[in-house]
């Protein structure tokens, strides 16, 4: 069940990609994305099976957090490059779309 949830929220990720504008914005998005699977999935696994502290599964996340932190951070960072790789995508392809290019000199001339 969880890599199939992981999917659908790599999908909506990549869905918010698709509208953010600046470079800021996807760092933002991305960076969130990291803070969330790498600290709010362990924790919330946490708190959902510890609301009776003695049982097992309690127990066995508390002492496993940290590998938890750890494969985490691993996850999410992998998700969040992904996030902020797509948004430069379409960012790159909206820029494109209107005629820009890539060149700074372009942009320089522009403005004159």
């Amino acid at each position: 069940m969880i890599p199939a949830a992981l999917l659908a929220f790599l999908v909506g990720c990549m869905v918010v990609c698709a509208f953010l504008r600046t470079r800021r914005a996807a760092l933002l998005f991305s960076l969130a994305v990291f803070l969330m699977l790498a600290l709010g999935v362990p924790l919330g696994e946490i708190a959902w099976k510890c609301r009776q502290p003695i049982s097992e599964g309690c127990v066995w996340g508390k002492s496993l957090l940290p590998v938890s932190l750890a494969a985490g951070a691993a996850v999410g960072a992998v998700a969040a490059g992904l996030c902020w790789l797509a948004a430069l995508g379409f960012q790159r392809r909206r820029r494109n779309a209107s005629g820009a290019t890539n060149s700074s000199h372009a942009l320089d001339d522009a403005r004159e």
